[in-house]
């Protein structure tokens, strides 16, 4: 019985990696959307459904004329459509480039697969070194370690944001967060407390054009009704019993030339969301106490748990206020919908909590198992809190699922549960960028015959960076 039981969890286990390795496929397009590589995918009736700037240049087209046409009668020839309807992964060792017949390109296409699904193509296209370097190694071999560091550098800057995901959806969420983020449009986050809504926000203005510039949040559940428009607004000295003498400038002001996170938009009182409405669309503001307007620039980013639709129908929320800061939406899904993510977060919130206290605590398997199996109501929040009291108060290197079940308030009981990710055996993301980044020098070098000078501009580093990278990874 017990035999039958580990056969189930192996072949299990291998369907979750599996399941795991198609998602990164499918979504690594997303994830190298402004890199120096010419991209561009196809769904199963080869319809481009995604394409890079460079590959617009690289076949001489804007992507207005490429994007949800088939390729086929775009571009003549396609390696796509050749991996599409072969099924099969097309290496492109040396190729005269379709708009300047002096330069060379190589390249990959592959077809994407959702386990025995054929879902569609994508194809990547670079450059070929200058002449005169050969290419000793295969197109493929340094092409894939070449992609790999670049996935590696955007996971490690999505690192820096404190944004940990894996999955699927997530790097969906950031696909579209990076996109939405190089324009002004009013965007509307939502999800569950605790998802994450701020974090993202945060992202979008640090990846905008208004990333010098303050980013300022107003939480409008937290705000006493009486006081909200003082906040927004700001008010001159004694325009009221208990005004500051010098007067108070407010959110909309401090915010002037960055971003206003309105958090919990929904919570907003009825009678304030007119005069919100007017500062948003007139570009200014009155405070209280003053006659006289004040000219503001600043991008409106709102976040809600709430179904402000429904609060429209009840006369809880301005329709005219909910059109006007719902230009784009991001629906952030909960912690037990993205299940894949759970994994990396838990290692990430261990690794942090044991630097910040001192500690070397690791998971036991039930441990692990119980914090992939709950349902994480209160979600990141609630994941990051669990493993900062499980490092405080483990009295071993061990964590065992008492620890954790005593936070959570759940009964000792783990019963039959499916397979779950070693979390135990993961690397820590700052070792698995370490270990690529080495990986990718090593690779350009032997491409280059050594020539350190064309391996710089292979991997796109500048001379100070690749020289002390060298030095890092005991490459000199």
């Amino acid at each position: 019985m017990k035999k039958n039981n580990k056969q189930t969890v192996s072949t299990s286990s291998k369907k979750v990696r599996e399941k795991k390795a198609t998602d990164r496929s499918v979504m690594l397009s997303s994830i190298l959307d402004n890199i120096d590589i010419a991209i561009v995918a196809v769904d199963k009736e080869g319809v481009v459904f995604y394409a890079n700037e460079n590959y617009g240049i690289h076949i001489g087209k804007h992507l207005r004329d490429i994007l949800g046409k088939k390729l086929q009668n775009v571009y003549e020839g396609s390696t796509t459509i050749t991996a599409l309807k072969t099924e099969k992964k097309v290496v492109v060792e040396k190729k005269v480039c379709p708009v300047d017949n002096t330069k060379y390109v190589t390249g990959i296409a592959s077809p994407i697969f959702d386990g025995n699904e054929l879902k569609g193509a994508f194809s990547l296209y670079m450059d070929l070194p200058s002449e005169g370097v050969k290419l000793e190694n295969s197109t493929q071999t340094f092409f894939s370690k070449y992609v790999r560091q670049k996935l590696y550098d955007s996971m490690k800057e999505l690192e820096e944001y404190n944004i940990i995901g894996q999955s699927a959806t997530f790097l969906q969420i950031i696909e579209k967060a990076s996109i939405i983020a190089e324009t002004d449009v009013p965007i509307m986050i939502r999800g569950e407390h605790g998802v994450g809504k701020e974090v993202i926000a945060k992202y979008i203005h640090r990846k905008s054009k208004r990333c010098d510039k303050p980013f300022v949040v107003i939480n409008c559940a937290a705000i006493p009704e009486n006081l909200v428009e003082s906040e927004l607004f700001g008010y001159e000295g004694g325009s009221f019993t208990g005004a500051r003498a010098g007067g108070k400038i407010g959110k909309f002001e401090l915010a002037n030339g960055g971003t206003l996170f309105l958090d919990e938009i929904g919570d907003m009182p009825l009678m304030m969301q007119p005069k919100l409405l007017r500062a948003i669309q007139e570009y200014e503001i009155e405070k209280i106490g003053s006659e006289k307007a004040v000219s503001i620039d600043v991008r409106i980013i709102c976040a809600t748990n709430q179904p402000l639709e429904k609060m429209i129908l009840e006369k809880k929320f301005r329709e005219d206020l909910y059109y006007r800061v719902n230009s784009f939406s991001i629906h952030i899904p909960p912690l037990r919908e993205r299940k894949e993510d759970i994994t990396l977060l838990i290692q990430y919130y261990l690794n942090l909590f044991n630097k910040k206290y001192g500690r070397n605590i690791s998971l036991s398997p039930e441990a692990i198992s119980h914090l992939y199996h709950y349902s994480w109501p209160g979600n990141i929040r609630e994941i990051r809190n669990c493993l900062e009291n499980a490092v405080i108060m483990c009295e071993n290197d061990v964590c065992d699922a008492s620890v954790i079940l005593n936070y959570l308030n759940q009964p000792y009981d783990i019963g039959e549960q499916s397979t779950v990710p070693e979390v135990h055996n993961l690397k820590l993301l700052s070792e698995i960028v370490a270990d690529a980044e080495k990986n990718a020098i090593v690779e350009a070098l032997e491409i280059t015959n050594n020539n350190k000078t064309e391996a710089m501009r292979i991997l796109g580093l500048s001379r100070k960076t690749f020289y002390r990278k060298m030095n890092d990874y005991k490459l000199l």
